[in-house]
């Protein structure tokens, strides 16, 4: 199958009100689900050194909710994104960084994260508020990445961040973002999976609960904190580290990181 090389960024375009027949290339015409997003994007583009942009329609005083994307596979022409941040995934989800309620990605049933990608998907999100009644918020499985942008983490069943798996990760640099609402951990990477903070100002809103961890690491997998200050409180172990996982705060103490219980290190986990 002959697929389109994009000569430019490419404009995608989904709405709460639109629908999975239209094309999705303009804000008249828009796709329903991100879903169809992707798999349009996956299956008929090579992106040639370009990236896809995909706008979601927020209407001032609603609070439009989203279905969730599972992304899999790989857009032709991905470039390999970097920790650094200095690469973002080719393929982006921008909603409203001002109101983040507005673009409201919500996942229900027991499994179903807001974002996941995994298997050489690479996929940006910023702008977005994120909750999910039956798993996580962002998750990347093996040999998935996701960047975090300006988002809200709301009340989640299981992880607000996820990675899991062998070059499965988040990276989040430079971003002013909220939390919002509990869950069992903010941060966890497990199975050699890796979380990048870099140079954030997270706020917490109220006073969340995290019943695991604000922050967990085992298996190998890395959490990285440098350059990010927290504002706000929670409740909760600070972190909880084991089995050669370990979370990097670039030498600071533990109480850089929320929680009003101490963090805990057991089987050969780090925290330095």
């Amino acid at each position: 199958m002959s697929r389109q090389c994009l000569t430019g960024d490419l404009s995608l375009y989904v709405a709460y009100d639109g629908s999975d027949s239209n094309d999705g290339l303009s804000a008249a015409t828009p796709f329903l689900t991100l879903q169809k997003s992707w798999e349009w994007s996956r299956d008929t583009l090579d992106r040639c050194g370009h990236s896809i942009i995909v706008t979601l329609k927020h209407d001032a005083d609603l609070a439009n909710t989203y279905a969730p994307l599972h992304a899999f596979g790989v857009i032709l022409g991905e470039v390999v994104p970097e920790q650094t941040g200095t690469v973002a995934p080719g393929f982006q989800i921008i909603g409203n960084p001002n109101f983040h309620a507005q673009c409201h990605i919500h996942a229900t049933g027991t499994g179903v994260n807001c974002v996941t990608s995994g298997y050489g998907a690479a996929v940006s999100v910023t702008g977005c508020k994120l909750t999910s009644a039956g798993q996580s918020a962002l998750v990347c499985y093996s040999r998935g990445w996701i960047t975090a942008g300006d988002n809200e983490f709301g009340a989640c069943a299981w992880a607000h961040k996820h990675a899991c798996g062998q070059n499965a990760a988040i990276s989040q640099k430079d971003t002013i973002y909220w939390i919002s609402g509990s869950a069992a951990f903010h941060d966890l990477a497990e199975d050699g999976g890796k979380i990048w903070n870099l140079g954030n100002t997270p706020t917490l809103v109220g006073t969340p609960a995290f019943s695991g961890a604000f922050v967990h690491a085992n298996q190998c997998g890395r959490v990285d904190y440098t350059g990010t200050v927290f504002s706000g409180s929670a409740s909760g172990k600070k972190f909880d580290v084991r089995s050669a996982g370990g979370v990097s705060v670039n030498g600071a103490a533990s109480y850089v990181l929320p929680g009003n219980a101490a963090g805990v290190a057991s089987t050969s986990g780090w925290y330095v």
